[in-house]
C-alpha cells in the first residue's frame, strides 16, 4: 500500500503550495523525487522534491541562506555599504548572486595593511619609524575607526533523525523537530568615504586615495605586500593565507576523504576551488599528482621541468630518491621566480603548507601546468641543480 505525503507528514500540507494543483499531498507518495512547489511560514516560495523534505527535513533555503533571494538575504540589500566596494575583478559574480553570510573569498576595493613604515629625513639617510606603546595604542584605536563588529542571534528549527524504541521492543529512526540557536559575528570595515570624512582629508587628499586604491592599481598593491607579479596571481595569495596549516585536514576532508591521505594535490584543488578555477574548468580537481600531469599535458598546457615559470603555475615533481622514473610524485603551486630560483608553496611539505625553492631547471621538476593569463613563457638555459 502507498503511503501517501498527507498520511506521513501531515505537518508539510500547510506548506504545499497552491502552484502545485491539481496535485495534492493525498495524490503524492511520501518518497517521491517529484520536485514541487512549497510555501513556509515566513512566505516564501521555493522548489524541493518530497522525499528531500521528508527525510532531510530541510525548509526554506532563503531562511537558512542557503540560497539567494535578492532583496531578502543578497549582499547588496543586507550591506549596501559592503557592496559598495564590490571589486570588478569579481565579475560575473555581482554582490546581488551572493548571500550576505556566503564563506567564500572575493575582492574589495579597500585594503587595510600592515607594512613597515620609512621616514626620509635626509636624502642620505633612512630611519624606519619604531613603535611604543603610545603609537600601539593610536593603531589600535584607529582600526576600531575603521572596523565596525556586528552580531545576532538567530533561533531555528532543524529535523533530525533519532532512534526510538518502540513497544515491540524495535528501534525505530523517526523525526523530531529540535530547536537551536546560532551566533553570527560579522567584522566589517567602514567605506573608504566615511573614513576619509571622519579623518578630515582635503579634496586633494581624497582624490589622491581614491587613485591609489582603484582597481587599476591592484596589480601594484599584489607587488608590495606580497612579492606577487603576472596575472594569475589570485591562486598565490590563497595559498599564502595558509602558511603554516600541519596537518592538511581543511584540504584532504574538502576534498572528501573522511581520514588523512598524501595531500599535496588537495591543497593545490583546494586553493583552485578558492579562486573559482574547478568550477570554470580552469584547473583541474585532482588527487593523484599523474592525474593533474595528464590533464595539462592532454589540453597542451604543459610547460616542461627545465623552462622557467610564472607565479600561480602548478609545479609538478619526480622526486630522485624515486628513480626519476618520469611519473609525478609530488605537487605544488609556483609563487614567484627570482635570480634563477623557483618559489613554490606546497601543501603535505613535511605534513604542512610550507615555501620551498629550487633552481630553475631542478632535475626533479618534472614541469608546470599553465592556464589562462600565464600561458607566455621565457625558456632559458637549464640550471644545475643545487
Amino acid at each position: 500500500m502507498k503511503r501517501m505525503l498527507a498520511d506521513v507528514c501531515p505537518e508539510l500540507i500547510n506548506e504545499w503550495s497552491q502552484r502545485n494543483l491539481p496535485l495534492t499531498p493525498n495524490s503524492v507518495t511520501h518518497g517521491s523525487n517529484k520536485i514541487v512547489w512549497w510555501k513556509g511560514k515566513c512566505g516564501h516560495e521555493w522548489r524541493a522534491s518530497v522525499k528531500n523534505r521528508v527525510i532531510g527535513g530541510s525548509g526554506c533555503p532563503y531562511c537558512s541562506h542557503n540560497a539567494i533571494l535578492e532583496g531578502f538575504n543578497d549582499l547588496a540589500s543586507q550591506k549596501p555599504e559592503l557592496a559598495a566596494e564590490w571589486s570588478a575583478r569579481n565579475a560575473p559574480l555581482l554582490p546581488t548572486q551572493v548571500t550576505v553570510f556566503a564563506n567564500r573569498k572575493a575582492w574589495w576595493k579597500f585594503l587595510t595593511v600592515s607594512r613597515r613604515t620609512e621616514q626620509r629625513v635626509n636624502p642620505d639617510e633612512v630611519q624606519v619609524i619604531t613603535l611604543d606603546e603610545s603609537k600601539e595604542e593610536y593603531i589600535r584605536n584607529l582600526f576600531w575607526e575603521i572596523n565596525k563588529i556586528d552580531h545576532r542571534i538567530e533561533t531555528y528549527t532543524e529535523t533530525e533523525q533519532v532512534e526510538e524504541k518502540q513497544k515491540d521492543g524495535k528501534v525505530k529512526k523517526v523525526n523530531k523537530q529540535v530547536q537551536k540557536k546560532a551566533l553570527y559575528i560579522t567584522v566589517s570595515h567602514v567605506d573608504l568615504e566615511t573614513i576619509m570624512t571622519n579623518k578630515g582629508f582635503t579634496a586633494e587628499q581624497k582624490k589622491m586615495c581614491r587613485q591609489l586604491l582603484s582597481d587599476e592599481n591592484n596589480d601594484l598593491w599584489r607587488e608590495l605586500l606580497h612579492g606577487v607579479t603576472g596575472s594569475n596571481s589570485d591562486i598565490v595569495l590563497i595559498a599564502q593565507e595558509q602558511l603554516g596549516n600541519v596537518g592538511g585536514k581543511p584540504y584532504w576532508s574538502w576534498y572528501g576523504f573522511s581520514s588523512r591521505v598524501e595531500w599535496c594535490c588537495c591543497f593545490v584543488s583546494w586553493c583552485a576551488n578558492e579562486c573559482g578555477y574547478i568550477e570554470s574548468g580552469t584547473i583541474p580537481k585532482y588527487s593523484v599528482v599523474d592525474d593533474g600531469v595528464v590533464w595539462f599535458k592532454n589540453k597542451d598546457q604543459w610547460l616542461d621541468g627545465s623552462e622557467e615559470p610564472e607565479p600561480g603555475m602548478i609545479i609538478f615533481f619526480d622526486w630522485a630518491d624515486d628513480g626519476l622514473d618520469g611519473g609525478g610524485d609530488h605537487t605544488g603551486i609556483v609563487e614567484k621566480v627570482e635570480g634563477g630560483t623557483v618559489y613554490t608553496i606546497e601543501g603535505n611539505s613535511g605534513d604542512k603548507v610550507c615555501e620551498n625553492q629550487y633552481s630553475i631547471g631542478n632535475k626533479e621538476i618534472l614541469g608546470y601546468g599553465f592556464y589562462s593569463g600565464n600561458n607566455t613563457v621565457a625558456t632559458g638555459d637549464t640550471a644545475q641543480q643545487t
